[in-house]
């Protein structure tokens, strides 16, 4: 299933997607903004660890495409997934020169719509360190609510930062359609 918007493509991780994902693994900012693992690995490493993430915890992976272009820019991935308790974590990455011009933002409305329709999920989780100081804004003003802050729990460049928790509450929902009517949600080729 492709969710897109008249910008972006969210897909499915599919196996032509391995290189691109891992040469995202190894980069500084993937590792610095989306990763507890600190240091790069070969491919062969990715390939097993990618593996046992979707073992364990990884629940779903999407990659994000250029509408026009067809070019890979960025991936978004649900992880911790709880059905019971009705809430799953999300991470996004995009290419450093992607950034700032609202891909990021359309990709976590695609996949927050996403889940929300296709799994009994009651809240969505994102992390972020506090030294990301553009993603703490997006978040604070796009209806995620601040749950918890684990003080000093990030050890990087020598200094301690913390992790601060967000929840998107599926009653919330509505804002994500709204955005998403915003920018021409589109399903599947066709308008929704």
């Amino acid at each position: 299933m492709k969710f897109s918007t008249r910008h972006i493509i969210l897909r499915p991780m599919e196996e032509k997607d391995l290189s691109i994902l891992h040469q995202w693994r190894n980069d500084g900012d993937f590792i610095q903004y989306c990763s507890v693992r600190r240091y790069p690995v070969e491919y062969e490493e990715f390939i097993n660890e990618l593996q046992k993430d979707f073992k364990n915890d990884r629940h779903r992976q999407f990659i994000i495409e250029l509408q026009k272009e067809r070019k890979v820019i960025g991936t978004t991935y649900s992880y911790n997934f709880n059905s019971i308790d009705g809430y799953a974590f999300i991470t996004i990455y995009l290419e450093e020169r992607y950034r700032y011009r609202g891909y990021g933002a359309e990709a976590v409305a695609l996949f927050l719509r996403f889940l929300f329709e296709s799994y009994p999920l009651y809240k969505i989780y994102m992390e972020v360190y506090d030294y990301n100081q553009h993603a703490l804004s997006i978040l604070q003003n796009a209806s995620f609510e601040e749950e918890g802050r684990f003080k000093e729990h990030r050890f990087f460049r020598e200094e301690r930062y913390d992790l601060i928790r967000f929840a998107f509450f599926q009653k919330s929902l509505t804002k994500v359609f709204e955005f998403l009517e915003n920018i021409k949600f589109y399903r599947k080729g066709g308008d929704v």
